[in-house]
């Protein structure tokens, strides 16, 4: 392996770990100035340095949407553009998006979705965003459209790609080249709920798939079970917010495994929503807002893929412990083989 500096490094096994890049899109005047992406912290820093008072943020997802809540603390003037139908279209249904929008716009913050940007204005410097239907006034303008494999050196490293555009794996994290691996945002990964190979870039994914690639490339077997796509974003707007999985059943061409019966099963009240997905009984999704400390829960069920019909009640329930679902945990305790479930089953219930 050739480094930048023009060292050569041998190896017995390599791990690629690339990352993603942030997603940008081919927009007439892209390149003015005090426009830019957020990913790295030195995107926040040139973000940070900007000189202006009004800002458009484009795309709504987590990115876009904690953006702009930053920057409108800052004193300055944000609309927050979409060109999707709702808020974090990707990670809550209409629903939920329409609760977590309100919190934005509660901060000040003009909302538009439906609208694409196909132009930035000005001459050497941003003025103003072009939509397919307005021109909006502004001097800066982040993009939070979100990021897409880093594969430039898996692909001079011969690895193949997946249908997604990440390095495909298989269960050992292992590459289609011998002893080259690869963890985290630049691979694709089967995925638990949609039965499906997927590129769900977060942390908690990358850091499993890093630990079973070093398990393996050091000689000590692992297998990666899968991810599982999970979202947050209370910190940021006050209300606590998170889905995990699927958001909707999935409608045929999806791309999600659509064999199976799905239900989805909603509880609501003025300050609460609560929705979970199910398939032959087994959890695919969940959203949670205004209550989620008990998503963990939620989490550890849809990863063990038990059929939870029995329990759907008490799930739904704002009282819901993890000692309502030990009988669960007892009956299948094929699946809940860890020690921590260990020491759960041998807890007596009163």
């Amino acid at each position: 392996m050739k480094a930048s500096d023009g060292n050569t490094y041998e190896y017995d096994r390599v791990l690629i770990a690339t990352g993603g890049n942030p997603i940008v899109p081919p927009i007439s005047g892209v390149e003015k100035e005090n426009i830019s992406t957020l990913k790295t912290m030195a995107d926040a820093e040139r973000v940070y340095s900007m000189k202006g008072k009004i800002a458009v943020v484009i795309g709504a997802g987590s990115i876009g949407v904690e953006s702009a809540i930053s920057l409108s603390h800052r004193g300055i003037k944000v609309t927050l553009l979409e060109q999707l139908g709702t808020v974090m279209p990707t990670v809550f249904d209409r629903e939920a998006a329409e609760i977590v929008q309100r919190r934005v716009e509660s901060f000040g913050i003009d909302v538009i979705c439906g609208e694409r940007a196909v132009e930035f204005t000005g001459n050497g410097k941003v003025t103003g965003v072009r939509t397919n239907s307005r021109e909006i006034p502004c001097d800066m303008v982040v993009m939070g459209i979100g990021v897409q494999p880093n594969t430039e050196l898996a692909i001079q490293a011969g690895t193949s790609l997946g249908l997604l555009g990440g390095v495909e794996v298989d269960e050992k994290m292992r590459t289609s080249v011998p002893n080259v691996f690869a963890a985290g945002d630049v691979c694709e990964t089967y995925d638990i709920a949609l039965e499906r190979k997927a590129i769900n870039a977060i942390w908690p994914c990358a850091m499993e798939q890093g630990k079973v690639a070093g398990r393996n490339m050091a000689g000590v077997e692992a297998v990666y079970p899968g991810s599982v796509r999970m979202n947050s974003i209370g910190n940021f707007i006050g209300q606590p917010a998170i889905s995990l999985g699927m958001i909707a059943v999935p409608s045929e061409g999806s791309g999600a495994e659509s064999g199976g019966e799905y239900q989805e099963v909603v509880r609501k009240t003025k300050d609460t929503y609560r929705k979970l997905i199910l398939k032959d009984g087994r959890i695919k999704g969940a959203i949670l807002v205004g209550d989620t400390q008990k998503a963990g829960i939620f989490s550890v069920l849809l990863k063990k893929q038990v059929d939870v019909s029995a329990f759907t009640p008490i799930l739904l329930s704002h009282s819901l412990s993890f000692m309502d679902v030990i009988p669960l945990v007892r009956e299948r305790a094929d699946k809940f083989y860890e020690p921590e479930f260990k020491e759960l089953m041998d807890t007596h219930i009163v």
